[in-house]
């Protein structure tokens, strides 16, 4: 794991940023196919959240009297700029290391990272997007050559009255996820 703050982070921000403006797609390290591509119920799933929650947060600026020239960042940007996150956490493993298990660690990981945090009174964002332009993250970071980029998670204090941060998030059913067989 290597974390980024400071100027660091700052110059990856703005390469973050230029690279969404632009809306370069992107080369992660990792095969990462967008919901666009995902099979059903998954794609409806993701496509009906991410609609709710950018009309909650429009709905909810709208009634705080918020403007987009109020916000750091334009909304849509806001990923980019890892919302305004003072530290980023980069989940890597090393190249020619088997991915798919990889992958299982890196997100057990991810997980009891953002649990300890939480528990410290933290806020985390797991974040593809944020590895999906490896050449930036290599330009930044010594000898990273050998490296596969897996995921990144925002840290920070969260604020507890963003718009963002107060969306009511539904989850699946149980019985729409879990299938017990036998008795």
């Amino acid at each position: 794991m290597y974390v980024l703050s400071g100027d660091v982070l700052e110059r990856l921000k703005a390469g973050l940023l230029e690279c969404a403006k632009n809306e370069e797609p992107g080369g992660p390290d990792i095969e990462m196919p967008g919901p666009g591509s995902w099979p059903e119920p998954y794609k409806s799933r993701a496509g009906g959240l991410a609609q709710a929650r950018s009309s909650y947060v429009a709905a909810e600026e709208k009634k705080r009297g918020i403007t987009a020239a109020d916000l750091p960042v334009p909304g849509p940007l806001a990923g980019a700029a890892l919302f305004g996150a003072p530290h980023l956490l980069l989940v890597c493993t090393t190249r020619g290391v088997s991915v798919p298990y990889s992958c299982f660690d890196a997100g057990a990981f991810a997980q009891s990272l953002t649990l300890a945090a939480h528990a410290r009174g933290l806020g985390t964002c797991i974040m593809a997007g944020a590895v999906r332009h490896p050449d930036l993250l290599r330009a930044l970071i010594p000898e990273s050559e050998d490296l596969v980029f897996m995921v990144a998670i925002a840290l920070g204090y969260p604020d507890p009255d963003a718009p963002i941060n107060q969306f009511p998030r539904q989850r699946a059913a149980v019985d729409e996820r879990a299938f017990f067989v036998g008795s």
